[in-house]
């Protein structure tokens, strides 16, 4: 519940900076207008450090294979 909480202050500050920069306009962000979103920069960056985006590879053993306690048998029933 916590990371809710906290996701929502994080959303609100970067909601403000938002409203700091366009001034209620609805306009399109300017480079300018980007480089002064130093919150959502932070905010983006700490995300991707927390769920990094990482393409999952699988692996499969075609013998057993003992990893200290860990013992992987591979059937023989595919």
């Amino acid at each position: 519940m916590s990371v809710f909480i906290h996701a929502r202050v994080l959303q609100e500050k970067v909601y403000e900076e938002m409203s700091r920069i366009f001034e209620g306009s609805d306009r399109r962000p300017t480079k300018e207008d980007l480089q002064q979103m130093k919150y959502l920069d932070t905010v983006i960056k700490e995300t991707l450090r927390l769920y990094p985006i990482t393409a999952a590879i699988g692996r499969l053993t075609k013998t057993d294979v003992q990893i200290g306690e860990l013992r992987k048998v591979v059937s023989e029933s595919k």
